[in-house]
């Protein structure tokens, strides 16, 4: 289903009670930015640097956690391509360890705070949720000075800490995280989403009148225009796998993946010529790799190399995505944009009705797999494994459903209105 173009007065219905103004300045707001070669900073820094060849676009991000060996090398403000950049907080690693990971949220969101508060008059601030606390430090910078801000939910907190019962629901920390989403949410002068399962749950959680919200889908970080074959593919040769049937999991393992229950089914298919290829790492990994041991045909690999990548993930004949069950409208898997530029069936063990269900249900590009239900899994595996035509065929809807619906040249005219707004509508509240 190809999504309908976005209208460039659509994110003015948030504000039609008062006059409008001009924005003063346009502002990203995300920890992560390029040298960070995470998924968000991969596909959002290319995004923002087309949009700053037109307009004056500032980004406020932190210092890379991934991709970069030496953060002293790292300027604390450059200007790339007429795009002025200003890190924020320490300079340290925040995945290195849990203290890292604390400083380098804190003296971020704590930065990022004080350098909006100086941010001129009318400026229009977009900020994804990473880090989630983002849409707070804006809320709080809009009662003290006139600054306009945006939110693009990228995930939501603290719905999805309580879903994997990391956080109850019932607790104190829990309901005033709920509250100052609410309050932050309502002050917004616009909000957009990756996903419409997404969209559904924050009208709920904060009674948001429908049309408030603006489905924008992600994107791919790589394009290849005509996607490596299986056959000779030069990674699948040098891996001695010409012979295997390949599935690939590509990307992190975080709280949110059910990486296990993957394993757990590749073990059933030990005697057959399928072969399991995770590439990445996160929280999820340890256990899932030691799950794995023993079993010559599951392997775990560490992320390669950014130019490496056009070749990695079209190093499998299936690609395959995981949620945990209960996360259905907590967060989009990016991976899903990726595999289908790389012109790959989609086997995805989700929740049903998430963005990742729908997507690969309304283009026939692949098989959706209830989490509870691992004799499914296992049978999905086994029917694509005897039906590699089939398989194949997938993978074609997938890269022309991209083509249609999510290419980065469509992303970039839907956010468009919203990055590069002309006009800002005053908040509903004040």
């Amino acid at each position: 289903m190809k999504q309908p173009p976005v209208d460039r007065q659509m994110f003015k219905s948030r504000g039609d009670k008062t006059k409008e103004n001009q924005p003063g300045k346009l502002v990203f707001l995300c920890q992560v930015f390029e040298p960070d070669t995470s998924a968000t900073s991969q596909l959002f820094s290319p995004l923002i640097k087309s949009y700053a060849r037109a307009r004056d676009v500032d980004v406020l991000c932190g210092y890379p956690s991934l991709g970069c060996a030496n953060l002293k090398e790292i300027p604390r403000k450059e200007t790339q391509e007429g795009l002025k950049i200003r890190r924020l907080g320490l300079r340290v690693s925040y995945k290195k360890n849990r203290l890292h990971h604390f400083l380098g949220h804190l003296s971020f969101q704590l930065h990022a705070f004080l350098v909006c508060l100086t941010l001129p008059k009318n400026t229009l601030v977009t900020a994804t949720t990473n880090p989630p606390f983002n849409l707070h430090i804006l809320w709080l910078t809009s009662l003290i000075r006139k600054v306009h801000y945006q939110i693009v939910f990228l995930d939501l907190y603290p719905e999805g800490l309580i879903q994997i019962n990391s956080l109850k629901s019932s607790s104190l920390i829990a309901k005033l995280w709920f509250l100052f989403n609410k309050e932050a949410i309502h002050r917004a002068s616009g909000l957009m989403t990756i996903g419409r399962d997404m969209m559904k749950l924050l009208e709920e959680n904060y009674a948001i009148e429908k049309g408030q919200i603006h489905y924008l889908p992600h994107w791919s970080a790589i394009e290849p225009k005509e996607p490596l074959p299986t056959e000779h593919h030069p990674l699948l040769e040098k891996w001695n796998l010409s012979d295997k049937f390949v599935f690939q999991y590509s990307g992190n393992m975080g709280i949110w993946h059910d990486v296990e229950a993957l394993v757990t089914a590749a073990i059933e298919l030990k005697d057959t010529r399928g072969h399991f290829l995770f590439i990445g790492n996160g929280k999820g990994r340890a256990a899932a790799e030691k799950l794995a041991e023993g079993y010559d045909h599951i392997a775990f690999m560490d992320y390669l190399p950014r130019e490496l990548l056009l070749h990695s993930l079209t190093a499998c004949h299936v690609s395959l995505i995981s949620m945990k069950p209960k996360l259905k409208g907590i967060a989009v898997p990016c991976k899903l944009y990726g595999i289908m530029a790389a012109k790959r069936p989609i086997l995805a063990c989700v929740p049903e009705g998430t963005e990742v269900a729908l997507t690969v249900q309304e283009y026939q590009c692949g098989y959706v797999v209830n989490p509870n239900e691992p004799d499914e899994l296992v049978k999905a595996m086994k029917r694509l494994m005897e039906n590699p035509e089939e398989a194949k065929t997938m993978g074609l809807r997938a890269f022309q459903a991209y083509h249609d619906t999510y290419s980065r040249q469509t992303a970039s005219q839907k956010l468009e209105p919203f990055f590069c707004a002309n006009s800002i509508p005053s908040r509903r509240k004040q």
